[in-house]
């Protein structure tokens, strides 16, 4: 079963959520998340204009990538990132929820 820890830039809203949710695993250093071999998969659902460099660090890190959509502003930058996670050897996606929401239909 995953054991996912949450990583954020605001520090109130962490609080907040892990305590709606009763998370205990959360932070806002990005990278001693990815430092901690505990974590193994890199899921990024943050602003399109910060995904490309926090999906390098996790490649970097060693970790599988799981992306939300678009993965960078350009063509050119999203086929970077997956030439690099496929010349790492890791395992790396892209999602496309949020094409299928009733309100997108």
């Amino acid at each position: 079963m995953p054991n996912p820890i949450l990583v954020g830039r605001n520090q109130s809203k962490l609080d907040t959520l892990a305590r709606r949710f009763g998370l205990d695993r959360f932070t806002t250093d990005l990278d001693a998340a990815l430092a901690d071999p505990y974590n193994q998969v890199y899921f990024d659902s943050q602003l399109t204009r910060l995904r490309a460099a926090a999906v390098r660090a996790a490649i970097e890190a060693g970790k599988a990538i799981y992306c939300e959509k678009p993965t960078a502003y350009s063509l050119d930058e999203a086929l970077a990132l997956y030439r690099e996670a496929e010349a790492a050897g890791l395992k790396n996606g892209v999602v496309q929820d949020k094409l299928f929401l009733p309100g997108l239909l």
